[in-house]
């Protein structure tokens, strides 16, 4: 008896992981395709790559080109904008935007 539970247990604890494994791989595969998308759009003449003007049109892809452009050829592959993972500067709060309106805000209570 005890080994039967055992079994089950083991069974559902393999289940368990086949089922996160799965739904890992999933959300992986949605990433990839976001991904190719974006690299798609941003690929204005189709050649492969995307070159520093049709990045310019990005503000994250500008900003961070150099750590973008990993091998520095002066175009970015699709490989290259896989692998790039846009730094925290560039997280949806935008800090810098509300660090402009922060002293905005100051200027005019200054004024008051």
């Amino acid at each position: 008896m005890k080994n039967a539970v055992a079994i089950l247990a083991a069974l559902a604890l393999s289940s368990a992981v086949v089922f996160a494994d799965d739904r890992q791989h999933a959300d992986h595969s949605k990433n990839d395709q976001r991904k190719q998308q974006a690299f798609e759009q941003h690929d204005e003449n189709k050649d492969g790559k995307i070159s520093k003007e049709e990045a310019s049109t990005n503000m994250v892809l500008t900003e961070d080109w150099y750590e973008v452009d990993a091998n520095e050829d002066g175009s970015v592959d699709i490989t290259e904008f896989s692998r790039f993972e846009p730094s925290e500067k560039h997280s949806s709060g935008d800090s810098h935007m509300q660090k402009s309106h922060k002293h905005k805000d100051a200027g005019s209570d200054a004024d008051d």
